[in-house]
C-alpha cells in the first residue's frame, strides 16, 4: 500500500526515539517511519546516496523530524534544508513539509 505520509526521523538518542516509536503507535500512526541517527545520514537519505540509494526501500520523505541538536545538523543546514519545501516527491504532487521550532 502506498502511503502519502512518509516520516523521516533524524534522532541521534535511543530513548528519544523509543518514545516516538510509541508516539506513533498509541497515535495509530500507519505511515511509513524510517529513522537515521546523525546529519550525514540524513543528508544521505534526503538525497539517496549510500545505504539510501534505494528509493523503494528509502523513499523521499513528505515528512521531517529533525533533532535541531543532533550532530551533525549545521551540515543539513547548510545542504539546504531551508530549501526542503522546494524538492517534490516524484509520486505526489505536494512538496516535503517541515516545522522547525525555536533553538
Amino acid at each position: 500500500m502506498t502511503h502519502f505520509l512518509r516520516i523521516l526521523v533524524a534522532e541521534d538518542l535511543p530513548d528519544s526515539v523509543e518514545i516516538l516509536k510509541l508516539a506513533f503507535e498509541k497515535g495509530g500512526v500507519k505511515a511509513p517511519v524510517h529513522y537515521v541517527k546523525d546529519g550525514s545520514e540524513t543528508i544521505e537519505y534526503l538525497k539517496g546516496e549510500g545505504a539510501f540509494i534505494d528509493r523503494v526501500e528509502h523513499p523521499l520523505p513528505t515528512m521531517l523530524l529533525l533533532d535541531l541538536k543532533m550532530p551533525g545538523v549545521g551540515r543539513v543546514r547548510r545542504a539546504g534544508l531551508a530549501a526542503l519545501p522546494t524538492w517534490t516527491s516524484p509520486t505526489s504532487s505536494g512538496g516535503i513539509h517541515y516545522f522547525r521550532g525555536k533553538e
